[in-house]
């Protein structure tokens, strides 16, 4: 489980990130 935090931390903190990476890739 010594990923699960390096996940939880990306998760957390390019959760905006993400989403906006995503919408731009669809549009």
């Amino acid at each position: 489980m010594q990923s699960s935090p390096n996940l939880l931390s990306i998760s957390s903190l390019s959760n905006t990130d993400l989403s906006v990476a995503v919408l731009t890739y669809l549009q």
